[in-house]
């Protein structure tokens, strides 16, 4: 029986799962710049042909296939967007690495970028929903882990966000986040970084 993966809610399917396991027989170097090349697109939310460049000098270095390696891509952008949304913690990002096929050191890897990237990507990916649709709502309520499988989370704060936003002709979509309180704490100081560098320009 398939697990459910933390990050998207859903059991993965044979495509995912066949793209992810590729992924180990990638050698070190490549796969810590393809690791780079998604946390890039996932914190500057940089231009699609700026990402498609270096996957084609990635491809031409390392003789992988272009196209395999840009549905690969695809493939863990779409996971880790979804893992953003929903508040998905590093550790279970590395278990539905490893549930996928992912070996050990690799999951590690991308672990470690999650975990200091966490509040930033959020950030990012809060902009360019206010880049593309407008803000009509927003609620957040605070809360407390009363039991967990992770005995040190056991006590600790989170917030959940819940943005209300105009995806055009009225059509209202709710986008959901939770943080833990550094990492709230970490996102509000970015956003107000964001606020200012606004207020400069204005």
């Amino acid at each position: 029986m398939s697990t459910v993966l933390h990050s998207t809610g859903e059991v993965a399917g044979s495509q995912l799962r066949s793209e992810i396991s590729a992924l180990n027989r990638v050698d070190e170097a490549a796969f810590g710049t393809l690791a780079e090349i998604i946390f890039n697109f996932l914190l500057a939310s940089k231009q699609p042909d700026v990402v498609l460049e270096r996957l084609n000098e990635l491809s031409s270095e390392t003789g992988l296939n272009f196209n395999s390696l840009k549905s690969i891509v695809r493939s863990l952008l779409s996971l880790f967007k979804a893992a953003g949304s929903r508040g998905i913690t590093a550790k279970n990002i590395q278990q539905d690495l490893e549930q996928l096929g992912l070996e050990g050191d690799r999951s590690n890897l991308i672990c470690e970028k999650w975990n200091a990237n966490y509040a930033a990507i959020c950030r990012s990916m809060v902009g360019q929903t206010f880049m593309i649709n407008q803000l009509v709502d927003m609620e957040w309520k605070f809360g407390v882990t009363a039991a967990s499988s992770e005995i040190k989370k056991v006590g600790n704060s989170f917030l959940q966000l819940k943005l209300v936003v105009n995806k055009g002709n009225d059509v209202m979509e709710d986008i959901y986040m939770e943080l833990s309180l550094p990492q709230f704490y970490t996102f509000l100081h970015e956003m107000e970084k964001a606020k200012a560098n606004m207020d400069l320009l204005a």
